[in-house]
């Protein structure tokens, strides 16, 4: 399951939330990410050495591997978006045309936390100050993985929850829900231990493979638009929402070959929504 979903995010570009227990893979399933997403192009091998030229002078080669950043909880804002006395790239710059890995993202502060909705938006990031106005690209596929409580064990089938209901809803309440509605796929990972032992070069061509097909999958037709119109008002779904839930519904069609989007792949895609 776990799986599936990054390969739509490596498909579609879409961002993803792993809630799980501790010890159940979400930081190996994280870092599997880039050896999914396909080849860098002659173009983005130029974008991503020059962006980290900029915070590297020693840099001398091209990239050739897609960007997989992790900073620490304790990072800053300028840290994360760029800035300072001579304007440097921040994460989410250096992560241009990769990953930006959050693990145990509630740990973020709430200010640099808020301060990825825009880039996750325009992917580009605008940085102003009075003797100075910088623009970096910022289009980075983001991953966020996260423990259900503070102890981590709360919907865990081994071990007892320790926390107070408390304290689970103020930690559950960290990340906002309109950062929240910018993440496509909100996966649980659980202690069951999966059949899918596909290798990441097999992945990679699936992938690849794929996001050819996706250039020929049609638009929504007028049932399954009201039907997902429908779905997200009872579900109160927001028009962000809506229109993120077809874009996943394109790509889970693209994954399974199919020109048309139909009710089955919206309501997988409807599925990844629930948090």
């Amino acid at each position: 399951h776990a799986k599936r979903a990054l390969m739509l995010a490596a498909i579609g570009g879409h961002h993803v939330r792993f809630t799980g227990p501790p010890g159940t893979g979400k930081t190996l399933l994280s870092s599997a990410l880039p050896s999914i997403l396909p080849p860098l192009s002659k173009k983005e091998q130029h974008d991503i050495t020059t962006i980290h030229a900029l915070d590297d002078p020693n840099i001398t080669t091209f990239s050739t591997t897609r960007p997989f950043r992790s900073p620490h909880h304790s990072c800053t804002i300028t840290g994360m978006i760029g800035g300072g006395a001579v304007p440097k790239p921040g994460e989410i710059s250096l992560a241009h045309h990769g990953v930006l890995f959050l693990d145990e993202a509630p740990e973020f502060s709430r200010q640099v936390l808020e301060s990825l909705r825009q880039p996750l938006e325009s992917g580009t990031i605008t940085i102003a100050r009075s003797q100075w106005k910088a623009i970096f690209p910022a289009q980075f596929t983001l991953l966020l993985s996260q423990n259900p409580c503070p102890c981590g064990y709360v919907y865990d089938t081994e071990k007892e929850c320790t926390c107070l209901p408390r304290a689970i809803a103020r930690y559950q309440q960290k990340l906002s829900g309109p950062l929240l509605d910018r993440i496509d796929l909100h996966v649980p990972v659980t202690r069951e231990t999966g059949t899918d032992h596909a290798t990441s070069a097999q992945l990679q061509d699936k992938v690849c493979a794929t996001k050819a097909v996706i250039r020929r999958v049609k638009a929504l037709l007028p049932t399954e638009e009201q039907f997902l119109k429908q779905s997200c008002t009872t579900l109160h779904l927001s028009l962000r929402a809506q229109h993120r839930i077809a874009a996943v519904a394109k790509t889970i069609a693209a994954l399974e070959n199919k020109n048309m989007i139909t009710k089955d792949h919206i309501l997988e895609a409807l599925q990844y929504r629930q948090q």
